[in-house]
């Protein structure tokens, strides 16, 4: 036979044809490997697959996740004290409720303050008695920050009905921020509101 000539005579042609056939049905060893449907294999695949996108989801989100951590932490405060602050009232502890006032407005709302003002509800209405699990009402309102006009001063206003032995009563949290990207979620501000009973004067 010719090798090399630029047209193969039919002999050729033929055992061209049988060696392309011969070799069509058979596939690299690699690919065989790919095309085995083996359960772990598959598993161990999928798995792979899914730790890169939770490797990437952590790496793009913990950044953002960090920025916000303490607003988030804030706002969860600001959800969860004023409850323990009503606790600490309940059992006269005014010196624990003092401590979730802000360090800014501790002055004003001493441990003596939060005292008179349960005391002044208790002597009409006796023991605090019914504490809500969350708030009643929720506010916001804005105003201008002369130290940065860009940054909004923000109170949040929280609302709660309580419960004495012989009347109702509404006790109304305040939180006052300059950054509302990192809130403390401490008290700013506390007060006794709406109080009816039967001893009420």
């Amino acid at each position: 036979m010719r090798r090399g000539s630029g047209n193969p005579t039919q002999a050729e042609a033929v055992i061209r044809l049988s060696d392309h056939a011969q070799f069509a049905g058979r596939r690299p060893k690699g690919c065989d490997l790919m095309r085995q449907k083996n359960p772990f294999v598959l598993l161990l695949a999928g798995c792979g697959f899914c730790l890169l996108i939770i490797i990437d989801v952590l790496i793009t989100g913990g950044s953002w996740f960090a920025k916000s951590s303490p607003m988030i932490t804030g706002t969860m405060n600001m959800v969860n004290n004023p409850p323990e602050f009503l606790k600490d009232i309940q059992v006269h502890d005014y010196v624990a409720a003092s401590k979730l006032i802000d360090a800014q407005a501790r002055q004003t709302y001493t441990a003596g303050r939060i005292q008179r003002i349960e005391e002044d509800v208790e002597k009409r209405l006796g023991r605090l008695k019914s504490i809500p699990a969350t708030f009643t009402t929720q506010d916001y309102s804005t105003n201008p920050n002369p130290k940065d006009p860009q940054m909004p001063i923000v109170e949040y206003y929280y609302t709660f009905d309580i419960r004495y032995e012989k009347g109702t009563a509404t006790a109304v949290f305040r939180f006052r921020y300059s950054n509302i990207y990192n809130p403390s979620g401490m008290i700013s501000d506390f007060e006794i509101e709406n109080v009816q009973g039967s001893n009420n004067q």
